[in-house]
């Protein structure tokens, strides 16, 4: 009699062959997407926020790239604003992370000085839906994911 496990080695295999491989090739990328993640992250809005785009942008857009690299959808992060609509600031973080002018931003309220109150800062959530729930399932497994991922790689 065959096992279940016995099934499923090979794909198992397979799967560990090429997250091996896709380690070895962006090593870089991934190591910095981790960091941005790890040393930004908000417990409060369950994600990173960058505050300046003169000096978080290159964490940001680290943080972007390995969205895009580790193939997470477009309809499955959302970005935060905590600034007004039209704002310079948005745009400026468009150019930074090289963004369409159609890619939406949410506004989230800055946590203190009450709901007049706007800041420059950035957030980027993945959720893994297409629907803006706070907090899904997803994100706090992705959350852990990195977290531990960190610890790792840097122990």
């Amino acid at each position: 009699m065959i096992s279940a496990f016995a099934l499923m080695r090979p794909r198992c295999w397979a799967a560990g062959r090429w997250l091996w491989q896709f380690w070895a090739s962006k090593r870089e990328l991934l190591m910095q997407g981790i960091k941005s993640c790890v040393y930004f992250l908000w417990d409060s809005k369950g994600c990173p926020v960058f505050a300046g785009r003169a000096e978080d942008g290159s964490a940001a857009s680290a943080f972007l790239n390995m969205l895009c690299e580790l193939d997470i959808a477009d309809k499955n992060f959302r970005l935060g604003s905590f600034d007004l609509k039209d704002s310079a600031s948005r745009n400026r973080w468009r150019e930074v992370l090289g963004l369409r002018d159609r890619r939406e931003f949410e506004w989230w309220e800055v946590p203190f000085n009450g709901e007049n109150s706007v800041r420059p800062w950035l957030g980027i959530k993945p959720t893994f839906r297409s629907e803006t729930s706070l907090q899904s399932p997803g994100l706090f497994g992705f959350r852990f994911l990195m977290v531990m991922s960190f610890i790792v790689l840097h122990a």
